[in-house]
């Protein structure tokens, strides 16, 4: 005699209510979970920034470089952080000047920052001459030293900036912690 088979069915019933109720329950939670998360990196991010810049050694009259951040709700609804730099000198900071110090800045061709392109053109230049009457940069940045004077002027010779990444560098921490905070998963 043969064996006969049997079979056994199982019923799942109420599934998509208790889906529906888990969401329910559980959706604000996510969602404030998801808000704290997204304010401390924005804010770690703005932070290191600000502090980046503000601790770059470099000789001009106008060294006032703003960092701020505004989140609003994007078009599919969710919420995005902008972080911005303002200030006169934020790309010879960021991106770096002269043809003397390597352009390796990630996000150059994101924001079409050719060496040379921004301030006097001065960095498509191997060195170049300036009268700075603070000598902050002066001994402290790399290739820049006192070429003399002309009259109350201190004229100063420089190979120009290397690139000091602020903003990328933040925004690489960013992801980092976003990662971390988020269990390991990749935003």
């Amino acid at each position: 005699m043969g064996r006969r088979a049997r079979s056994y069915g199982i019923e799942v019933t109420g599934l998509k209510e208790t889906i529906s109720k888990f969401q329910h329950d559980y959706k604000p939670k996510i969602n404030t979970y998801k808000a704290k998360v997204h304010k401390e990196v924005a804010d770690k991010m703005e932070y290191q920034a600000s502090t980046g810049f503000r601790n770059v050694l470099y000789s001009t009259n106008d060294d006032s470089i703003t960092v701020t951040s505004e989140t609003r709700a994007n078009k599919n609804g969710t919420t995005v952080t902008d972080i911005h730099a303002t200030g006169r000198t934020v790309y010879f900071v960021e991106f770096g000047t002269g043809s003397y110090f390597p352009d390796d800045n990630p996000m150059k061709d994101t924001y079409n920052a050719v060496r040379g392109s921004y301030g006097k053109h001065q960095g498509l230049k191997h060195h170049w001459l300036y009268y700075d009457d603070t000598l902050k940069g002066v001994g402290t940045v790399p290739e820049t030293y006192v070429f003399g004077w002309r009259g109350n002027k201190t004229l100063v010779y420089t190979r120009g900036l290397p690139a000091h990444r602020c903003m990328y560098e933040a925004l690489q921490d960013g992801i980092e912690l976003a990662e971390k905070m988020n269990g390991g998963f990749r935003l």
